[in-house]
């Protein structure tokens, strides 16, 4: 996976749409309780998809015979494919890690004396956030594209 192909996507491209409204639309100061909803809904989602994802990546890594992992790689398409898996699984992770700590910090910082926070880390979620679940669709997308090959290759044999 090339840097070019990051950052020329439709997905970073919408999370940082995302992220900017966010940033444009919330107040300067975002209460406690609120972002804590947001990052605690970013948590569970996160969580899901994370693990339901890493089963999907290991069902495909060990489902593929030598033989058609040699027909992809010919074109170089079996490395894309598991390129974009583990870039894909590590913005979840990063994703995932950033929910869980603005989580645990945004409960702390509930009980004290300043009951909000900047806009910037609720922007920041919500960017991160957007990236990880677009990321994950086009690795889904690709997933499905890797099915329909290997039933190309199937009926070829």
């Amino acid at each position: 996976m090339k840097l070019k192909d990051i950052i020329v996507s439709w997905d970073l491209a919408l999370a940082l749409v995302v992220g900017g409204l966010t940033y444009y639309y919330s107040p300067d100061r975002v209460f406690h309780d609120i972002a804590l909803a947001f990052y605690n809904t970013g948590v569970s989602v996160l969580s899901i998809l994370f693990s339901v994802y890493f089963a999907a990546l290991a069902i495909i890594l060990s489902s593929s015979s030598d033989e058609f992992v040699k027909f992809l790689e010919k074109d170089g398409s079996y490395s894309a494919i598991i390129n974009l898996y583990k870039y894909t699984l590590a913005v979840l992770f990063v994703g995932l890690v950033t929910s869980i700590s603005l989580s645990l910090v945004t409960s702390f910082k509930a009980k004290g004396p300043v009951n909000n926070q900047s806009q910037f880390y609720i922007s920041t979620f919500a960017f991160l956030f957007s990236y990880a679940v677009f990321c994950s669709y086009n690795s889904a997308r690709d997933a499905i594209a890797y099915s329909m090959y290997r039933m190309k290759f199937l009926k070829g044999k």
